[in-house]
């Protein structure tokens, strides 16, 4: 046949398809035998990968140790420590010892050898691995001299498995900026903002854009050096103790901050957690109020009134002479407009909208238009929330309505309401010189070689707030403080809704001052020393019972505690070069089963099984199961989740050999 001048040929197939199956029988065949195939390859990978019995132990690695089976592996979640190189967050292994009795050579003889170093009855023992199971627990959570000793011992068919764990060795200290780990994953805090660095050191993009480690600065995990002072943050929470004692109030919270860099030395909530067991604690206490929640500042606004007026020029002030400063004439600024002079008579000045202040706060009043205000307003970054570099939450009583709205003067309403770090930030700038330091925690990093690299802190001149007005601003306070004082405080009182204020607005007569004190949300604000700042403080108490015809609380506290900061900040000896003491696991190690109250393996000197029943609250079941495997219990398990509550109760002891775990989503 010939078409368009080409030749085409017939070729007859028929031949070549005699003897096949119909197509979709082939089809079916390829497939299974395809199926078959992966199954094969899968189940060769898992046993190469994972012993058979590693799947009944959990999630853990069934590798015999052939040497110290504790040790810092460079894949363990990375340490947090303060500026002073002392640790707030490590982590290290906990090591469990099992056998499998089918690799046992000789059961009797592993026994024997087996049973002096863990503490047990040999008899016991031996019956223990002859029984046909899969895998027999010998020792659970071991100390690493234990675990040491059992591997060299070298028994065949005897396994540790491993698991990472993070422990908090000052427990609630600091634990606000600390944060908690669930499941090798930040939750909260430096914690959970620099989780990636803490894990992988690959960068990871916040909400806000940022990123938690800058991109491409590093590709390996490194050591967190905070800017926290662990001696002044203790000082800082025992003193918000102190006063929640004195006053009754239900919250505190507080955060000092450096004043040229923006580095913030302490940071406190009360009540606090304990981020070991941070499950027991309530949502109130997990929240980092100081950056999460709006306070009243009320009179204290004031100040930075006085500020929109010494930049508009309505205050004048001069320079103090060569001879004045010979002598040691004290600086008295010279003001356009009246002021209050001589000792103060009263502890409080009445301001309207309820408020409450520090009488000399009266003094700075403004007429300024509101464009002026507003101006500086911006200008300080009161037109935004200040964050830290802690993970982010959502402010309590904000309107999503209300996220567009113009914000740049509501500073100056004393109705209105700012976060404490906002207030403390924008106070800072008034005094440090005008320099816009932004707040932050992480000082440096540690990578792996131990090399420690420092971070950079960019900042800026405030927009038409310059070192001569700031100068005069500081002055200006100084000459509020009484003789023999360092540190200026301005306190401000805002009288909270309740039952006891209400009676009294009520005019009811059971509630006269002498029979109920007046419920105030108390906020101090403070700087010094006077002659240099360096450090500012804002501290908070909602809810505290105030006295208003006493000396008003904290204030000599506050001065005591500024000044044993500012000395530990002056003699610290920071290990600009050093690095971090090699830790002690062994010393960890019994901390953290203090710490979670367990019972030691009877190779440490304890009796195996439990003599009273551990805290579970919080646990997953896997880890609630496994915590109660040497005690043989019979378990009941109701619900899904973590561990809400069980019988027998934390604490109680034993009486039976049965066990109820409640479990819940939340």
């Amino acid at each position: 046949m010939e078409t368009n001048g080409y030749q085409r040929s017939v070729v007859d197939y028929s031949g070549l398809c005699r003897g096949r199956k119909p197509r979709s029988q082939r089809r079916k065949s390829i497939f299974f035998g395809f199926i078959l195939i992966m199954a094969i390859v899968l189940l060769f990978v898992l046993k190469c990968r994972f012993p058979l019995d590693s799947f009944f132990v959990g999630d853990e690695k069934g590798v015999k140790s052939e040497q110290s089976p504790v040790s810092a592996s460079e894949e363990m979640r990375k340490n947090i420590y303060d500026r002073n190189l002392d640790s707030m967050a490590v982590s290290f292994q906990l090591v469990s010892i099992y056998a499998r009795p089918m690799e046992l050579t000789d059961i009797r003889d592993a026994a024997d050898k087996l049973a002096p170093v863990l503490g047990r009855d040999a008899d016991k023992l031996y019956g223990d691995l002859k029984a046909e199971r899969s895998y027999e627990w010998l020792a659970k959570h071991v100390s690493p001299q234990l675990a040491a000793r059992i591997a060299d011992l070298d028994v065949p068919g005897v396994y540790f498995s491993y698991e990472n764990e993070r422990f908090y060795p000052h427990n609630s200290l600091a634990a606000h900026v600390i944060g908690f780990v669930n499941d090798e994953q930040g939750l909260a805090g430096v914690e959970s903002y620099y989780d990636s660095r803490l894990r992988s050191g690959i960068a990871r993009q916040l909400t806000d854009g940022s990123y938690d480690v800058s991109p491409g600065e590093t590709s390996q995990p490194g050591h967190l050096v905070l800017t926290l002072d662990l001696k002044i943050q203790a000082l800082l929470e025992n003193d918000l103790r102190k006063l929640l004692r004195q006053t009754g109030a239900k919250q505190a919270m507080a955060a000092l901050m450096e004043i040229d860099t923006g580095a913030i030395l302490a940071l406190a909530n009360m009540p606090a957690f304990n981020p070991n067991s941070f499950w027991l604690s309530s949502a109130e206490s997990l929240a980092n109020r100081v950056v999460s929640e709006r306070i009243k500042p009320g009179p204290l606004n004031r100040l930075f009134m006085l500020a929109a007026d010494i930049r508009d020029g309505r205050v004048s002030w001069e320079e103090p002479t060569e001879m004045e400063i010979f002598h040691g004439r004290q600086l008295t600024p010279r003001m356009s407009k009246k002021r209050v002079h001589g000792p103060l008579s009263i502890q409080w000045h009445s301001f309207s909208s309820g408020f409450l202040g520090s009488p000399e706060l009266a003094d700075f009043d403004s007429e300024l238009s509101s464009d002026a205000l507003s101006s500086l307003s911006v200008s300080l970054g009161f037109d935004k929330d200040r964050q830290l570099d802690l993970a982010a939450a959502r402010l309590k009583g904000t309107d999503d309505k209300l996220a567009g709205r113009d914000n740049s003067s509501y500073l100056f309403a004393e109705d209105n309401s700012v976060t404490g770090l906002s207030l403390l930030t924008g106070f800072s700038w008034l005094v440090n010189g005008g320099h816009q330091v932004k707040p932050y925690l992480l000082q440096e990093t540690i990578n792996n070689a131990g090399q420690r690299q420092s971070l950079s802190h960019a900042y800026g001149q405030l927009v038409g707030f310059t070192p001569e007005m700031s100068r005069q601003f500081t002055s200006i306070l100084a000459d509020k403080v009484k003789a023999g004082r360092r540190f200026y405080f301005g306190r401000s009182l805002a009288l909270v809704k309740g039952e006891q204020n209400n009676r009294i607005q009520d005019g009811d007569e059971s509630a006269e001052p002498g029979n109920v004190t007046p419920r105030f949300q108390a906020t101090l604000l403070g700087m010094g020393p006077i002659s240099r700042p360096q450090l500012s403080l804002v501290v908070v108490l909602d809810g505290a019972g105030i006295d208003l015809s006493s000396f008003p609380p904290g204030q000599s506290l506050f001065n005591e505690f500024m000044g044993q900061a500012l000395s530990l900040l002056n003699s610290s000896e920071v290990k600009v070069d050093g690095l971090p003491q090699k830790l002690d696991y062994q010393e960890i190690y019994h901390q953290w089963l203090t710490e979670h109250d367990l019972p030691r393996s009877s190779g440490d000197d304890a009796a195996q099984t439990f003599e009273r029943m551990p805290d579970l609250r919080g646990y997953s079941l896997r880890k609630a199961l496994k915590i109660l495997q040497p005690a043989k219990m019979r378990i009941t398990v109701h619900g899904s989740g973590r561990v809400s509550s069980q019988q027998p109760l934390p604490g109680t002891g034993i009486d039976s050999n049965e066990c109820v775990l409640n479990l819940s989503m939340e």
